[in-house]
């Protein structure tokens, strides 16, 4: 029996993948991947792929804020070091 033929259309039009998550966010694909492996997005993962419910997207979507490029860090002096750290903001 094909697997295609056993997933309903709703349920299709209900969930989408990391990759149609990522175009909806704006973000990559494993950026989208990353949140849902550390459980800011909920989703779930089925057979190698996140799915992520449409609703949830939409929760998610309206309080995200991405945030591009690497860390900032800082030289910051202390007393009894002079090294590279990443100042708390």
């Amino acid at each position: 029996m094909d697997m295609e033929q056993d997933v309903s259309p709703d349920f299709e039009k209900q969930v989408l993948t990391s990759r149609e998550a990522a175009q909806r966010l704006g973000v990559a694909h494993v950026t989208v991947s990353q949140l849902c492996q550390h459980g800011k997005l909920r989703a779930q993962k089925i057979a190698g792929r996140w799915l992520i419910s449409r609703d949830d997207l939409e929760e998610f979507g309206k309080t995200y804020r991405g945030k591009r490029g690497r860390p900032s860090w800082k030289r910051v002096y202390t007393k009894r070091s002079t090294y590279w750290c990443r100042s708390e903001k």
